[in-house]
């Protein structure tokens, strides 16, 4: 399970600022794979 401090910036740390990074501390979470996951194939 990927860790919630690691998940939502992993992409970001080098574009975003720390200040903007603070306004999205309320969206974090823990993520999971569920008991019936799926894959979704969108405009390929």
């Amino acid at each position: 399970m990927a860790r919630k401090e690691d998940f939502q910036d992993h992409c970001w740390k080098d574009v975003i600022d720390a200040d903007t990074m603070k306004v999205n501390d309320c969206y974090r979470r823990d993520t999971f794979v569920g008991d019936k996951p799926a894959v979704i194939a969108i405009d390929l």
